[in-house]
């Protein structure tokens, strides 16, 4: 049953892998030693010369746009006449999430757009909040994006470690309507993916389209990333940047894009201007950072580590990191504990998981081991 102002909790907890791209491994830092960066750098710094033309489509002009086959389902289940717009909003969230309803599950192989989760039946956060907000605005509804702070969560893949923030959507049904203006009712349903308890505490911050588009764009780009498509993450990091000038994001994802193609000079112009947008910036601080000391720019290095010494109390999988050298000398006990701490920092990587189970086989404790690779 949803009351006014109620949170749609589904039994699965979904996140949303925005991908801010955190550090490199020191192979992929192991470039040349470059001058300091030239201040004639434009903003952003793009370089399309250098890489070739994606066959990957990277607007998203129609994404918040029903296909035909969106829109008759909204016909067939939703929009009937005469239905009150409170009703809507109810029968919106229980027709797309309800077991009884679309059955739409969690998956976060790649973003999808609404339109690939509704033909799939699946998606991540970012795919079905962009699906409901599509659906509700269908309807006459109003929705709104809201970014959720302090529940970011970290996972790491191969050489890349990205940080997980999260989206939720307010929707709002109008309080009236006449020719010259129409309100709307602020008592809202929040659909929402986590349970709520996770949120607790946790600042929101209303979203603008164009924020949360650009955000989809920075998704594909870190996922081409991963796959090693080095144009289409280009393509897709350029695309973000543009959409969105004032997010800091993208530029730290378009960073990695260059270090990754050995274009240290262009990666550094890159996350200068990260942190110009947002002087706290995890992730481009440690990127800054990683390249400087590579390229042996100690002097330089030394205030941005001072910096991140004050707004991270370690660095990400520090603890991961310590439990594995302590499994390679032997010491179970110490790996165990350490690995404990991982698993309740990052609770849902599969990686600590795997390390904390080689502890327990390793304590001569199988039956743990078995309950820690089904976390």
């Amino acid at each position: 049953m949803f009351t006014a102002g109620g949170r749609w909790r589904p039994r699965t907890a979904l996140r949303l892998i925005s991908a801010l791209l955190l550090a490199l491994t020191a192979a992929g830092c192991a470039v040349a030693p470059a001058p300091p960066i030239a201040s004639a750098w434009p903003d952003p710094p793009l370089a399309d010369a250098l890489f070739a033309a994606s066959d990957e489509p990277v607007s998203t002009q129609d994404l918040l746009r029903l296909t035909p086959d969106m829109q008759a389902h909204l016909q067939q289940q939703l929009a009937r006449p005469g239905s009150a717009s409170q009703a809507l909003q109810v029968g919106l969230i229980e027709q797309l999430y309800r077991r009884d309803g679309l059955q739409l599950r969690y998956d976060d192989a790649y973003t999808r757009s609404p339109a690939q989760a509704f033909a799939d039946r699946r998606g991540n956060c970012l795919s079905l909040a962009l699906m409901t907000a599509a659906f509700a605005r269908a309807l006459g509804l109003q929705a709104e994006f809201q970014a959720v702070h302090d529940v970011d969560l970290l996972d790491r893949s191969a050489d890349l470690v990205l940080r997980s923030g999260h989206v939720n959507v307010r929707v709002l049904a109008p309080a009236s309507r006449d020719l010259l203006r129409q309100t709307w009712d602020r008592t809202a349903l929040v659909v929402d993916f986590v349970p709520e308890g996770a949120l607790r505490g946790a600042r929101v911050q209303p979203m603008s389209d164009q924020a949360v588009l650009a955000l989809f764009q920075n998704n594909r780009a870190a996922e081409a990333l991963q796959a090693g498509r080095m144009d289409a993450a280009y393509a897709w990091a350029r695309a973000s940047v543009l959409a969105d000038p004032a997010q800091a994001h993208a530029l730290n994802t378009l960073g990695v894009v260059y270090q990754r193609r050995g274009l240290p000079t262009l990666a550094e112009a890159a996350w200068r201007q990260t942190l110009q947008r947002d002087g706290q910036h995890l992730s481009a601080l440690g990127n800054l950072r990683d390249l400087l000391l590579a390229q042996g720019r100690h002097a330089e290095a030394a205030p941005i580590t001072a910096r991140l010494a004050t707004l991270q109390a370690e660095p990400p999988f520090a603890a991961l990191d310590a439990g594995q050298q302590a499994l390679a000398r032997g010491d179970a006990g110490t790996a165990l504990a350490l690995l404990q701490r991982a698993a309740r920092q990052y609770r849902e990587s599969a990686e600590v998981q795997f390390w904390l189970a080689r502890a327990w086989v390793q304590l001569g404790q199988p039956a743990a081991a078995g309950q820690a690779l089904q976390q």
